[in-house]
């Protein structure tokens, strides 16, 4: 089974991939603005009804640096929240994709536009590697940015990827937390 898990501001949200489109066992869940990670796990598990069902999870939001903007927000303080979703995901199956900017590049956190160091979070690749263990699975996502299929306005743009490929270097994660980098071409 795929999972899909959109963000509620996504323009492309319930759409799925081409590369997935011959399949019968897709699901889609659209979250709403603030929705708790917890909500969002249960949601996942409530589609998936049987454990090791998930072969592959798509989350597809915005993002930055270590967090994922999809209901009140996935980061290294909220992943734990997930764990309920380990026992659903087929070992030896693809994971997570996480179809967002930038969330495996490293950054700053921004306060009002301005560098803060209080924030606790960890970025990039230190994010995927706790989903990673988290859930047990192998975790992709880019240091870049991704224009996905369509435009917030609804307009095509830059090659139109259809197919959900990432644009720009791919992290890949494994649950014992090697990571590796993937670069479009190599």
């Amino acid at each position: 089974m795929i999972i899909y898990v959109h963000s509620h501001d996504i323009f492309d949200r319930g759409r799925t991939f081409a590369r997935h489109r011959s399949l019968t066992d897709v699901e889609h869940i659209t979250v709403p603005a603030g929705a708790c990670m917890g909500h969002i796990a249960n949601s996942i598990v409530s589609v998936a009804q049987n454990e090791r069902s998930i072969w592959l999870l798509i989350l597809n939001s915005h993002g930055g640096p270590g967090t994922v903007s999809i209901g009140a927000g996935l980061d290294a303080a909220t992943v734990f929240h997930l764990a309920p979703v380990r026992t659903y995901m087929t070992p030896g199956g693809r994971g997570v994709e996480i179809h967002a900017c930038n969330v495996a590049s490293e950054g700053i956190a921004l306060e009002r536009g301005r560098p803060t160091h209080s924030d606790p979070r960890p970025y990039g690749e230190e994010f995927i590697q706790r989903m990673a263990y988290t859930l047990g699975c192998p975790v992709r996502a880019s240091r870049q940015f991704q224009s996905g299929y369509a435009s917030s306005w609804g307009i095509p743009h830059r090659g139109n990827d259809d197919y959900g490929r990432f644009e720009g270097d791919m992290v890949l994660v494994q649950p014992n937390g090697a990571a590796s980098l993937h670069r479009p071409g190599l």
